[in-house]
């Protein structure tokens, strides 16, 4: 029989489900946040920033392709729990290796199921985030449940950066993306492209994709760890300092912070990511604060204040934000170093590593590096778009009908149907030789400036 479980919230909500993946026979608390990604699933849950969190799922169906070990951001699940709709019974993936249920078991980590998630989504976003419980419903009473929500530890408390980072001072990494992405940066002209620059990434929760992205650009990228000093980081040599995504606030990383200030009045190129953008923020004498309830997901609209347009949907994972780098001053008036805040393409990125330019200093705020790897380093080809397996799927359908103007949804079933039937399984090489295609993949790849006077659409 399924066991019945119930997530309580130190706002006084309930919330009962099903309780599937690892036994919690005393429950297990946490940091609840929602998460807007229709797939992605197991990325989410074994992304080290999302250590001490409970992550609810808003898209209702889940687990229905399986996980696989090479999907894995790291060796784990980091995530606490994970908060479902509906966990599909079935998965349909050919190369799936097992089900969400299992991979969760594997971990130690539980799931409910069951719950009804957008009333869920509805409360977080109305009273922020907020500290949960998720355990069996004959375990505790409902009061004794709320009880032990408002007396668990926030995230603040918890020096979770030292649980992900890595176990020895420093690895060397030379695992490449996955054949499917790497075709594509092939096609792209990326792979390889950069030999010789030589990359340090600081630990603080990387995600794999990151490192393979640069790794498969040509980049020697050596992973150091989140205690690293600023001699253990100088030792390797680097063109360029990567400061990873990761698990909790900035605010309580000094040691972190002072390393990043260290490598700046050394000149040392920098790109902060998530974490590590907050981090470089502070470092220059900017604050963080915590957002009400983070960003996290794939379908984030970012706003471009110098073109006045929202060019593109990304994904994101930030608990905290640097509001005085977004609210009008890029840096406060004692700052020594300039700051861009932005997108940074892989292959872009590593062409600076190897200039070594001292100002600006670029690094992004976006939540996952989508930039690094993703969809935007595919998409600037001579042709048009060549996009690949499912990926040319999913891309033509979310991105590219959706931006042309004039096809109504008849036409767009149409050639979601046509793709679906030529284009089922292997790799699909889509070149649109059309002059608005190849503007929009310039435009994407920041090729060439948006044209003045571009409203938001």
């Amino acid at each position: 029989m399924p066991e019945r479980g119930r997530l309580a919230l130190e706002t006084g909500r309930c919330f009962d489900g099903v309780l599937f993946g690892a036994p919690v026979p005393e429950g297990v608390t946490g940091e609840v946040v929602f998460n807007t990604c229709m797939t992605g699933y197991q990325e989410v849950a074994t992304d080290p920033s999302y250590a001490g969190q409970v992550v609810v799922m808003t898209h209702p169906l889940i687990g229905n392709y399986g996980c696989r070990d090479e999907d894995a951001e790291s060796s784990r699940v980091w995530a606490r729990a994970m908060v479902v709709r509906e966990l599909s019974p079935q998965v349909g993936h050919p190369r799936a290796e097992r089900g969400l249920d299992e991979e969760l078991r594997r971990h130690g980590v539980p799931g409910l199921r069951g719950v009804d998630t957008r009333a869920l989504t509805r409360h977080l976003r109305d009273n922020g985030t907020v500290r949960g419980v998720i355990a069996p419903a004959a375990a505790l009473s409902r009061d004794e449940q709320l009880e032990r929500a408002r007396r668990a530890p926030h995230v603040t408390d918890e020096d979770l950066v030292s649980e992900v980072t890595l176990g020895e001072p420093w690895v060397r990494w030379d695992e490449p993306l996955h054949p499917t992405l790497e075709r594509a940066l092939r096609l792209s002209g990326g792979l390889g492209a950069h030999p010789g620059v030589r990359i340090v990434a600081v630990d603080y929760g990387v995600k794999r994709n990151s490192l393979r992205a640069l790794r498969s650009r040509g980049a020697e990228v050596v992973l150091v760890r989140a205690d690293a000093t600023v001699d253990d980081v100088l030792r390797h040599r680097p063109d360029g300092v990567l400061l990873s995504n990761g698990p909790g606030d900035p605010a309580v990383l000094p040691e972190a912070v002072r390393l990043c200030a260290a490598l700046l009045e050394r000149r040392v190129p920098l790109l902060g990511i998530c974490l590590g953008h907050q981090i470089l923020g502070r470092a220059v004498g900017a604050t963080t604060s915590r957002l009400k309830f983070g960003h996290h997901g794939g379908n984030h609209p970012v706003h471009d204040a110098a073109g006045g347009v929202v060019p593109d949907a990304w994904a994101a994972g930030d608990n905290a934000a640097v509001p005085d780098l977004t609210t009008g001053g890029l840096c406060p008036p004692t700052a020594q170093h300039a700051i861009r805040e932005g997108p940074v393409l892989a292959d872009n990125l590593v062409a600076t590593l190897r200039g070594k330019p001292t100002k600006p200093f670029r690094y992004t705020s976006l939540g996952t590096m989508a930039s690094l790897g993703g969809r935007r380093g595919v998409a600037a080809l001579p042709g048009g778009f060549v996009l690949t397996g499912f990926l040319a799927w999913f891309l033509w359908r979310g991105y590219y009908l959706a931006r042309l103007p004039g096809l109504d949804r008849q036409v767009r079933v149409a050639i979601d149907w046509a793709i679906g039937v030529l284009f089922p399984r292997d790799i699909a090489e889509l070149r649109l030789y059309t002059e608005r295609g190849q503007r929009q993949a310039e435009l994407d790849a920041g090729l060439v400036p948006p044209p003045s006077g571009r409203e938001a659409p």
